[in-house]
């Protein structure tokens, strides 16, 4: 049989060109696919790769703008006015990093999982890992009682922080 006497493969008789091309593209994806989510994989990698700096932009800008409802601009005009380091101590980023984004938790529950995003109303400033994580047992220490912290200490300097925010 010719190809001008008819389609040699009769799954696709009676389709029109675009449904013959959309059923081949599906077969041809379905038989391949590991070797093809294999080669995407390796393409991504090597975009991020040769795009190092574009992509840790483009990570932060979505960062801040899906879970706090912030900008760039806002992030480093609040480090400005910090003095380029953090809030509570003379920690400054390192290459490749950036501070956290302090909230009140009590406006905002966050945990690991799902439910990370804030209303961007209670975010209080940027803190280094350290500062944000022993906020955040002070915060739980502060709603048991009152403290009377030392001037000049670091938990003077947070309970003044948290005071300030309020």
């Amino acid at each position: 049989m010719s190809r001008a006497e008819g389609n040699p493969k009769p799954q696709y008789a009676g389709m029109t060109k675009v449904e013959k091309t959309a059923a081949y593209t599906r077969a041809y994806y379905a038989k391949n696919k590991e070797k093809l989510k294999e080669y995407g994989r390796a393409q991504a990698k090597k975009y991020r790769k040769e795009n190092r700096e574009l992509v840790l932009t483009k990570k932060l800008n979505q960062w801040l703008r899906d879970i706090f409802k912030r900008s760039t601009e806002w992030y480093e005009k609040t480090l400005a006015e910090q003095g380029g380091h953090c809030a509570l101590c003379e920690t400054c980023p390192t290459e490749g990093r950036r501070f956290q984004v302090d909230h009140d938790h009590e406006c905002c529950p966050t945990d690991r999982g799902k439910n990370r995003r804030t209303c961007g109303k209670c975010i209080r400033g940027l803190l280094c890992e350290a500062c944000n994580t022993r906020l955040g047992y002070l915060e739980a220490i502060l709603k048991q009682g009152t403290i009377i912290p030392l001037a000049g200490t670091w938990l003077y300097r947070a309970v003044k922080y948290l005071e300030d925010s309020a």
